[in-house]
This record gives structure tokens, C-alpha cells and sequence, in this order.
């Protein structure tokens, strides 16, 4: 059960209160490849069966494209996955920029300091 706020939590601080935060909180920290991890291993175990089943071409081959989709599914999900997680490293990486060199207070601040130690040496 995902509650979207807080404000859709039971309330209270009895102990099925406490478990439904916590399983939001559980569930909220864990991302889709996580499950879909567990997912593959499913999938792998039931797909084992193929063996018992290559004496029907029509079965067999529909066992295997369904495998196939599946697997094609969770690539693409992975892919989406590695995509946003480049993205949020741009943006740190932009974060961090503006905070440091990005500022002009840094910058002018930096400036002095080297046109200082030049003139002194």
C-alpha cells in the first residue's frame, strides 16, 4: 500500500500505523530496477521449463518470444534508468559549478588572489 503525502497515512501511533510508515518510507527509497531485479529471477526460474516443452514448436517458440518481450521491457527500463541517473549527475555537476566557479563574488575573489601573489613574486 503507497500513500502519495503524509496526510494519506493512518493516523495514530499504534503499531499498523507504524508499519504502513514504514513500508512507505521502505517503498519509496527503492527504485524500479530494484524490483525488476527480483523480477529476472523469477522470470529465469520459470523460464528453465523451456526444457519440457521442445517437443511443441508452437509452444516453445511462444515461451521464447515471451521471454524475449520481457527481457526487451526491463532494457529499456534499465536504459531509462541510466539516462535519468546521467541527468542528475549533469545537474550536481551544474549545482556544484554555480556554487563555486560559477559564482562572480568566487571568481573576482580568485582573481585578486592571483593578481596578488603574481605581483608579489
Amino acid at each position: 500500500m503507497r500513500f502519495e503525502s503524509d496526510d494519506d497515512a493512518p493516523e495514530g501511533n499504534d503499531a499498523s500505523a507504524r508499519r504502513v510508515t514504514g513500508l512507505r518510507r521502505f517503498l519509496a527509497i527503492r527504485p524500479t530496477s530494484y524490483y525488476l531485479l527480483f523480477a529476472i529471477l523469477v522470470v529465469v526460474l520459470l523460464g528453465s521449463q523451456v526444457v519440457y516443452i521442445r517437443e511443441d514448436p508452437w509452444r516453445f517458440g511462444l515461451f521464447v518470444a515471451l521471454n524475449f518481450v520481457f527481457f526487451l521491457i526491463v532494457i529499456s527500463i534499465a536504459i531509462g534508468d541510466a539516462i535519468s541517473i546521467i541527468r542528475k549527475g549533469f545537474r550536481e555537476r551544474e549545482r556544484t559549478f554555480s556554487a563555486t566557479i560559477g559564482d562572480k563574488e568566487f571568481v573576482d575573489d580568485l582573481r585578486n588572489r592571483i593578481d596578488s601573489r603574481r605581483r608579489d613574486s
